[in-house]
């Protein structure tokens, strides 16, 4: 489907805003450039966009592009489809972090649920909530119900 500018419309599947923090100012380690190329290279998450967040030891917030911090380009790296996440947004997360911390705020598509999120659009449903649930969240209400059972 083309809009008015002649350019065709991208349907988004369910859209998530992280920040993910780092303890220090060194995001670019091995591991976490490989965990993002394969969140892109599997299809089921696509990265709308990403800003890199620094709080220097002395207070100074910088930011960068993920696509530009040389540690985590590499081959199969799929660049930001749009920038979104501005320097306001940037200084809003670096109020979170302390000095000599680091983040990376990304938007992600989550995109194995586009065509159920399509279907419910069409039939004039909508998303009325969303809750994210830690990991060890799940975990304690396991285990709590482990022993009741028991």
């Amino acid at each position: 489907m083309d809009n008015d500018n002649g350019m065709e419309d991208i349907e988004f599947g369910p859209v998530e805003f992280l920040v993910l923090a780092f303890p220090d100012e060194d995001i670019g380690r091995p591991e976490v450039a490989q965990a993002f190329q394969r969140v892109q290279e599997g299809g089921n998450i696509r990265i709308i966009d990403s800003l890199v967040i620094v709080k220097r030891p002395d207070g100074e917030v910088t930011s960068a592009e993920l696509t530009d911090v040389m540690e985590l380009q590499g081959e199969g790296w799929i660049p930001d489809l749009a920038t979104l996440i501005d320097e306001a947004d940037a200084e809003e997360i670096a109020q979170t972090l302390e000095p000599g911390q680091s983040a990376v705020a990304v938007l992600l598509e989550h995109i194995w649920s586009k065509e159920a999120a399509q279907a419910l659009r069409k039939a004039g449903g909508y998303l009325a909530a969303s809750v994210r649930i830690p990991p060890h969240r799940l975990e304690e209400a396991r285990a709590v119900r482990n022993k009741e059972e028991k």
